[in-house]
């Protein structure tokens, strides 16, 4: 399933201070979207950049040259035949040099450079990115991603209609990529684990037990004074984008047990509330109303310190109120509630949030609530819709033979080294030690379900989701 979208695009980003070369739409920003590309001639090069472009077909061209120009630039030549329908393929590999996912953007082409001001224009010049070189349409597409530290190879075709046929084009374009929603669990995800940098982890749990130690709060906003913690953690003037348009956002953080478990997340020092998860809000709307809209996502750890995120970006609201003694506008978190929506989870799972009608689990509208849910309905669905995830991708990681009456489990020798394959068989042995797998496969389940909440188990479905969705994308099957 390639994930149509959401509205709202978040990131939580710290980024370099660098020297730059622009090229094209190359942005630099110390803010939470980063939207353009970065052109730095340095060495390891850091963010998304292009490794290869080759030329794979033509048809009625002549004249050609190509080079890439760092990040994520092409710069072309080719003299398109006047009695031919031209064309020309490259075949493109980028490498994401981050720790969060980037996803494809579009192209952007200046349009004062050589040609470009016929792309797309009547009769001009055309240009599609596709997944595999056979593929006729635009299959590399906004749905597309890179995950971290990663390769991803891509094909762009430019076709040349009749007022760019019979003269020499030159063509710069520029492959946008960048930070979704879903980079800011990344992002997030990677200052909780991070246990040696001075903006990581025990700066986090520090400044929150100083916070509990001076008032007993569990909430610390980026407003008045505890705004140098946020700048700390994440870069000053944080802002995230809304359907193209940078917006200045609120954000708070409380570190409360919201999953009704006191042996996962962290405690608080001297004695304070443990089990604690860290649970964010966020809003880009005005406090000056009376009640705001606000996204929250949240996050624990086991007796293994490493820290992971439950559940969904939730969309909620929330009174509005003053952040402490501040006098500033802040959001009234404890008055949050889920606005009525449906979350797909896989291809074929959905459940909802906040339905005044339904079942008990449809009318969940609390953080605590949705944290907590153990729901055997979810778990059942799971399990009878088990053949459109779980099975196929159990058997691109393994593969089993049958030997003196058991099943003997390896890794499949045929797809070990196909890209892509490291993030499913990542994603997979994370659900795996939940799941019952027998007769060779040909039956997985969810078999421990009463020992995961509901929020548990769809962060592991989403992850095998993805990775399956980003194996199929970059193998030709």
């Amino acid at each position: 399933m390639k994930k149509s979208i959401r509205v709202l695009a978040l990131v939580l980003f710290m980024i370099m201070a660098l020297s730059v070369l622009t090229m094209g739409y190359a942005r630099i920003t110390r803010q939470l979207f980063f939207a353009g590309d970065i052109s730095v001639e340095a060495i390891p090069f850091f963010g998304v950049y292009i490794t290869e472009a080759e030329r794979v077909y033509t048809a009625g061209v002549s004249g050609y040259s190509h080079e890439y120009i760092k990040p994520t630039n092409l710069k072309t030549a080719v003299t398109p035949a006047q009695n031919a329908e031209p064309s020309v393929t490259y075949r493109v590999t980028v490498h994401n040099n981050t720790d969060v996912s980037y996803w494809y953007l579009g192209i952007g082409a200046e349009r004062d450079y050589g040609a470009n001001n016929l792309i797309d224009q009547n009769d001009g010049i055309f240009i599609t990115t596709k997944d595999h070189l056979e593929d006729t349409s635009a299959t590399f597409d906004k749905n597309d991603w890179i995950p971290p530290q990663t390769y991803r190879t891509f094909y762009v075709t430019y076709r040349f209609g009749a007022r760019a046929r019979g003269t020499a084009c030159d063509n710069m374009v520029n492959f946008r990529f960048g930070l979704h929603m879903d980079s800011v669990q990344d992002e997030f995800l990677r200052l909780l684990n991070d246990k040696t940098s001075a903006n990581g982890y025990q700066y986090i749990a520090e400044s929150f037990d100083d916070k509990y130690a001076e008032n007993g709060s569990t909430v610390i906003g980026n407003i008045g004074d505890d705004t140098a913690i946020f700048d700390a953690m994440f870069g000053p003037d944080m802002k995230i984008n809304v359907g193209g348009v940078e917006k200045s956002v609120t954000v708070m953080i409380e570190r409360k047990n919201v999953d009704s478990n006191v042996s996962s997340g962290d405690a608080y020092a001297g004695g304070g509330p443990a089990g604690c998860e860290y649970t964010i809000y966020l809003t880009t709307d005005s406090l000056g109303e009376d009640a705001v809209t606000v996204y929250a996502v949240s996050y624990t750890c086991d007796a293994n310190g490493v820290w992971r995120q439950i559940g969904e970006l939730y969309e909620g609201t929330c009174e509005t109120d003053t952040y402490e003694d501040s006098g500033k506008a802040a959001m009234n978190i404890s008055t949050w509630d889920a606005t009525p929506k449906i979350y797909q989870v896989t291809n074929d799972i959905s459940y909802k949030v906040g339905y005044e009608q339904g079942t008990e689990y449809d009318k969940y509208d609390t953080i605590e609530q949705l944290m907590s849910a153990k729901d055997q309905e979810f778990y059942n669905a799971v399990n009878n819709n088990s053949s459109k995830l779980l099975i196929p991708a159990c058997l691109i990681v393994y593969s089993y033979r049958h030997h003196n009456g058991q099943w003997i489990e390896s890794d499949n020798p045929y797809n070990k080294y196909n890209p892509g394959y490291d993030l499913l068989k990542a994603a997979f042995d994370k659900i795996k030690p939940y799941c019952y797998i027998g007769n060779g496969a040909q039956e997985v389940k969810i078999q421990n379900a009463s020992t995961l909440s509901r929020a548990e188990l769809i962060r592991l479905l989403e992850a095998v989701q993805q990775a399956y969705d980003y194996y199929l994308s970059v193998n030709e099957t």
